[in-house]
């Protein structure tokens, strides 16, 4: 618990100083460590967006929404994210 703590500490020092692949490495390791928190994906989901990454992005919001359709910030993103051409 430990580390998994540490990662995302990490990620998120390095998504303030605008380091968003660094941030997203730690993330993606991150949620492999815990696959429940879907928050964390989702942060995942959004630093792929910033990255231009818009497929990926896109199914990330996918998965989490089959796994919990109530997420409602997630599917705000999602809608959002499909919206744009």
């Amino acid at each position: 618990p430990e580390k998994a703590d540490l990662i995302s500490e990490l990620a998120k020092r390095y998504f303030s100083t605008s380091e968003f692949e660094t941030s997203l490495k730690y993330m993606v390791l991150y949620t492999h460590m815990r696959p429940d928190d879907l928050s964390s994906e989702s942060n995942k989901g959004m630093l792929l967006e910033i990255l231009g990454r818009k497929n990926e992005a896109l199914l990330i919001y996918e998965g989490i929404l089959k796994r919990d359709p109530n997420q409602l910030h997630t599917k705000q993103l999602y809608e959002k994210l499909k919206a744009q051409p």
